[in-house]
């Protein structure tokens, strides 16, 4: 998931302004950092894009809907 660390802006804020809730997925769910953020963190703060199966974060589908 090093592509989604390094092209999503948003992943990097959330890493830091939602730590303990990154960490509390980590440890009590065992989930990978990216997977914390990417598929259940992002869209909560965010929302979903509809269009998107997954979930994946509205600002990221934006933004890539933008380049």
């Amino acid at each position: 998931m090093s592509d989604v660390t390094e092209k999503c802006p948003i992943y990097a804020y959330i890493e830091v302004k939602f730590a303990e809730d990154v960490s509390f997925l980590e440890n009590y769910h065992g989930m990978p950092q990216w997977e914390a953020i990417c598929t259940t963190i992002c869209p909560e703060v965010l929302g979903h894009y509809e269009a998107l199966a997954d979930g994946r974060c509205a600002v990221r589908a934006r933004m890539l809907r933008i380049q």
